[in-house]
């Protein structure tokens, strides 16, 4: 993986054995299902190329459409020894991002929001 860090330069991110693992697994569940990586982008809403990382195992392990892929296609994510409740957090995380608009300002206002929620639960749910 490459990412631009401005200035012409790059930082290069090799690929980790687990995220070629999952990548392979994954092509061969889709060659099994007989799907095209244009089909598996538009049913993930993303693009072919997006796909086409993911086969090829250039994501990160906090990478969603991975996480979703396997899921869907039933292969062991990356980083398979993280717990049930922080996979449970990533979903989380993302609905929050759905909610956010990106502002300092709506970041505060999501903050107060689940303040408010924290509120009303009751103790013994507390901790």
């Amino acid at each position: 993986m490459r990412i631009d860090i401005g200035y012409n330069t790059h930082i290069i991110i090799p690929m980790t054995n687990d995220s070629l693992r999952v990548g392979r697994a994954l092509r061969e569940r889709l060659r099994e299902a007989g799907l095209s990586q244009i089909e598996v982008a538009d049913a993930f809403g993303v693009s072919q190329s997006r796909v086409s990382r993911v086969l090829s195992g250039d994501f990160t392990g906090r990478s969603e459409l991975a996480f979703a892929m396997c899921k869907r296609f039933e292969v062991a994510p990356v980083d398979a020894h993280v717990s049930e409740a922080d996979l449970a957090f990533q979903a989380v995380e993302g609905a929050l991002r759905s909610l956010w608009d990106g502002t300092a300002a709506g970041a505060r206002r999501i903050s107060k929001l689940i303040d408010a929620v924290r509120s009303i639960r009751p103790e013994h749910e507390a901790k």
